[in-house]
């Protein structure tokens, strides 16, 4: 069956509070997190108006699945004119027909994980890393900017120890951690430092780097360390290496899924209707 055949890539939702709203805010009131929120308004709404590299467009959400505070699946669509070119035997003339291409979408509420069809570029014109920042940008607006929500890829797990011990002269490695989500996505450990400074500073991300000038950094494997390199993959941050390698960043590769190992999570019935 082809469409289950797609491919996925995993994506963070992350929700911040700003700080600078002092007043609550009523999905608070109403005992839903923001992505309870953010999901029941897309059912609700369906079409969204955001701006992506300087063009105001309208992602619409169609052909939804939606089970309370559980999931929400369906189509991310975004239209645009294709030219048709008709031959009357005389003369080609052209047409221009209203076209909706789309991208498949999977919310899992609980876990606050999105899955984005990954060929957004080819079907709606925009790149993953656009589609995540337009849904972002979508999210915020919905929670009326009383919080900043940023959608992020996940990257492949596992590749910074690989690097680093196939590195032999390494000069830098620098962690950007975003600050931490409201559900608790981070390690306990990381999480109460970095709440501590977002409470502080109203921070949305932070970054720690280490470095030595002469190539010379030692980087040794241990709790602490690995830790902040599981942060950083299972929450959507970025670490970046330098070396005589070049300069490496944990977004070079992004994590994907299969439709097929979607159905644990989402079902048959409803992975077969993407």
């Amino acid at each position: 069956m082809a469409p289950r055949k797609k491919n996925f890539y995993i994506c963070t939702i992350s929700a911040f509070p700003n700080l600078l709203y002092k007043e609550e805010f009523s999905l608070i009131k109403l005992n839903q997190t923001p992505v309870e929120f953010i999901t029941s308004s897309i059912r609700d709404i369906m079409n969204f108006e955001t701006s992506c590299l300087a063009e105001n467009i309208t992602l619409k959400f169609r052909d939804l699945n939606f089970r309370e505070n559980i999931y929400l699946t369906g189509s991310i669509t975004r239209s645009k004119n294709t030219k048709i070119r008709e031959d009357d035997g005389e003369h080609i003339t052209e047409t221009f027909l209203q076209d909706h291409p789309s991208v498949a979408f999977l919310v899992n509420i609980k876990k606050q994980l999105i899955y984005l069809e990954k060929n957004s570029k080819y079907s709606i014109g925009l790149t993953p890393k656009s589609l995540t920042d337009c849904l972002g940008n979508i999210f915020t607006n919905i929670l009326s900017k009383q919080f900043t929500v940023l959608v992020k890829q996940l990257p492949i797990r596992g590749r910074f120890w690989d690097i680093i011990n196939e590195s032999k002269h390494i000069k830098n490695i620098e962690f950007k951690y975003l600050a931490p989500n409201i559900a608790g996505r981070t390690r306990d450990e990381m999480r109460a430092a970095l709440k501590e400074m977002q409470q502080k500073r109203n921070i949305t991300d932070y970054s720690e780097k280490l470095s030595n000038e002469n190539s010379e950094l030692k980087i040794i494997k241990d709790n602490t360390l690995d830790a902040k390199v599981q942060t950083v993959e299972m929450q959507g941050g970025q670490w970046t290496i330098v070396s005589e390698k070049g300069r490496i960043k944990s977004s070079d590769k992004y994590e994907t899924i299969n439709a097929d190992d979607l159905d644990t999570t989402f079902g048959y019935n409803i992975i077969s209707k993407l």
